[in-house]
């Protein structure tokens, strides 16, 4: 959202698997001990900001930049069928297979419930889901290649890139699951907004 935005910014590492997320001073810039935050200053009120929750974060950044390229359609309707997308990602499924739930199920279980297995399934489900809706948009006369139909990336398809990311880690066969945000998800990867953005190009992402 930051490189749609056109806002210069500084990446800033949180090695989840040390627990640095855990750390008192991170916990102060965000008590739920997640990723990301934003943290900038504010020169009206001459005090800095932390600001967590991925799509709370891209909304400020709509509203604080609404000259600059936009995340999400001027239309209402546009706008809700967008955050059904976004929620079909961000809340039925990321929270299901994130690392932490799936590693605490499988500990709970005893082994009975396998990790990757549970965040596999949970992946097809929501990727499933997400490709009949993208289906249906573009044949409700959009002409547009991207997630919601149009011609510039949204903040559908900002939801979109990293979640096909972690499903090549838990080994779902995209091809087969979502063929359709397949071929959208490697237009936006050819899309300056995303190339910078993308979970591989991070300073800590794993080679």
């Amino acid at each position: 959202a930051l490189q749609a935005k056109g806002v210069a910014y500084e990446v800033i590492p949180v090695n989840l698997k040390e627990g640095e997320q855990k750390a008192l001073p991170y916990l102060k810039k965000n008590p739920m001990a997640q990723v990301p935050v934003l943290e900038y200053t504010d020169a009206v009120k001459n005090k800095t900001v932390y600001l967590s929750q991925s799509i709370a974060i891209v909304e400020f950044l709509e509203d604080a930049f609404p000259n600059r390229p936009a995340l999400l359609p001027i239309d209402a309707e546009d706008r809700a069928v967008a955050r059904e997308m976004v929620e079909v990602i961000n809340s039925g499924t990321q929270p299901l297979q994130n690392m932490p739930m799936v590693r605490r199920l499988e500990k709970l279980s005893e082994g009975y419930i396998k990790g990757l297995d549970w965040g596999r399934e949970a992946i097809e489900k929501g990727l499933g889901a997400l490709e009949i809706l993208v289906i249906e948009r573009h044949r409700g006369g959009r002409g547009g290649p991207y997630s919601l139909g149009g011609f510039a990336p949204s903040l559908v398809d900002a939801c979109l890139v990293p979640q096909l990311y972690n499903a090549d880690i838990f080994g779902v066969n995209v091809n087969e699951t979502c063929p359709t945000l397949v071929a959208i998800g490697k237009l936006c990867e050819k899309h300056p907004w995303f190339g910078p953005a993308h979970p591989s190009a991070q300073p800590d992402a794993e080679k």
